[in-house]
């Protein structure tokens, strides 16, 4: 049986950005980080369902296929707060939604009340821990292909990972805003013709 922790709670990411200027890029890459690391871990959880639930290659592998090349969502944007940017988003049971789809189309009638339904959701809910510790061990891999060094940690009591991402050029390195342009020290411009 799933622990109450685990079986009450929404699995959820909290993104901090943290610095005077948050590149649009550094969120775009953070958030795909996040897409490809539940990505990898849906794969390795069905192939260990599968195999722990006995259910047959073929039908594994019709899963594996719909999760790597449908597009199903692996995580909403729940709300943003104001201050840094930051994000709330919570994981959706992609694995469970894909498997459902795929054993139902298999079995047809009656999926949804058979023992094998009830032994996929009890399996995925046991796993719901392990599966956020094993996330927020594989997502700083993910960064550093991206060049992002973010600090990440499980709260296993709010099944959440705290993502803190910094800053990552120096200041000097980004363009002015136009109102620090017009405010760099301006020039003796007493000679110079105006612009029409």
């Amino acid at each position: 049986m799933p622990d109450e922790t685990s079986q009450s709670k929404d699995m959820l990411i909290s993104l901090k950005f943290e610095g005077p200027r948050i590149l649009p890029q550094d969120v775009v890459d953070t958030l795909q980080a996040i897409e490809d690391s539940l990505k990898e871990g849906e794969i390795e959880e069905i192939r260990e369902l599968c195999d722990g639930l006995g259910i047959s290659p073929m039908i594994r592998d019709a899963v594996l296929y719909r999760l790597k090349e449908e597009g199903v969502g692996r995580f909403y944007i729940e709300a943003a707060k104001p201050g840094s940017l930051e994000l709330l988003a919570i994981i959706a049971a992609a694995t469970y939604f894909v498997l459902q789809k795929t054993l139902g189309e298999s079995v047809k009638e009656g999926y949804l009340t058979s023992d094998l339904h009830a032994q996929v959701k009890e399996w995925i809910a046991k796993k719901i821990n392990e599966k956020m510790r094993r996330l927020a061990r594989d997502l700083p891999e993910q960064w550093r292909v991206r060049r992002l060094t973010p600090k990440v940690t499980f709260d296993e009591e709010r099944c959440a990972i705290v993502v803190v991402v910094l800053q990552q050029q120096p200041e000097e390195d980004l363009a002015p805003t136009y109102k620090q342009m017009l405010l760099l020290a301006p020039r003796d411009d007493s000679d110079r013709k105006p612009l029409p």
